[in-house]
């Protein structure tokens, strides 16, 4: 018998013996594991916890795509309706705007200016409402104050805005939102200060989605306004205190609606003349 056909004689004999014990070994080891699968993931033996093999507990990893899955703050639509105002004379320390009929779910914003003191302006309404502080600008530690404050109507009802103060004369400008979203959210606000300028800006500042951005300026000097811009945007002049774009008065507010979030952008407006002490307020909704 020649080595080649030993080697060859083993060869069979070995995969004869491993077949069959490939099935005897292998038939068993799958029925128990499908006999795994039926059991409960614990088992009582004799009154004994028994770890049962639990195929839930089979887990696969799948990767994420980085931002795939990244949802961006919603962004509601504003629409202007209307605005309403008052300016005091001085000696006054307060003013109270003719009604305005607002709508259900509508955006009002309120800004209110006086000159020099050391506390924050107040607001009250009629019928009272609960308001949210956006910020109070103080030009110094005593000086003028700007103060701007919003809510949301709960329901369509005819409305007076107040606003009191410790100095006079007192301005105050109430613009009015028709809102169409999943609800009203303040989006970034900022305060600045400014004098002896005819071109007001803001503080820089960014949005996070297309917001509804109004910014309002009060200033110690009475004047009149010109639009300027937000971001890459035209602003639009919606209030005055004086109650008219042609006559000088003391507080004056401007919007506009971005199509884009936008980052480190400024709001702007230019003055008739040079603003004494002017404090200035930012709020951008989304």
């Amino acid at each position: 018998m020649t080595l080649r056909r030993v080697i060859g004689d083993w060869r069979c004999a070995i995969k004869k013996i491993a077949n069959r014990h490939l099935k005897i070994v292998a038939l068993p080891a799958l029925v128990l594991f499908c006999a795994f699968c039926l059991l409960p993931s614990t088992l009582k033996v004799r009154g004994w916890d028994a770890f049962v093999f639990d195929p839930a507990l089979i887990q696969f990893t799948v990767p994420m795509a980085t931002g795939a899955n990244t949802v961006a703050p919603v962004s509601g639509t504003y629409t202007f309706s209307q605005t309403t105002q008052c300016q005091s004379a001085s000696g006054v320390y307060t003013c109270t705007t003719p009604s305005m009929s607002v709508g259900s779910g509508d955006l009002v914003h309120l800004f209110c200016f006086s000159y020099g003191h050391s506390t924050s302006n107040s607001f009250s309404t009629s019928p009272s409402v609960s308001l949210t502080s956006i910020l109070n600008q103080s030009y110094g530690s005593a000086g003028p104050q700007g103060t701007s404050e919003y809510f949301v109507s709960a329901g369509a009802q005819s409305m007076t805005f107040t606003c009191s103060t410790p100095n006079s004369p007192v301005s105050l400008i109430v613009l009015d939102y028709a809102y169409s979203g999943t609800g009203v959210t303040l989006d970034t606000d900022i305060g600045s200060t400014q004098n002896a300028t005819t071109a007001l800006s803001s503080g820089t500042f960014s949005t996070t989605v297309p917001d509804l951005v109004v910014f309002c300026a009060g200033d110690t000097n009475s004047l009149t306004y010109t639009a300027g811009t937000i971001g890459s945007a035209t602003g639009t002049l919606r209030g005055f205190s004086s109650g008219s774009a042609s006559s000088a008065g003391n507080a004056v507010c401007e919007d506009a609606s971005l199509s884009s979030a936008q980052g480190s952008i400024k709001a702007t407006m230019t003055s008739s003349g040079n603003v004494g002490s002017d404090t200035e307020i930012v709020a951008a909704f989304r």
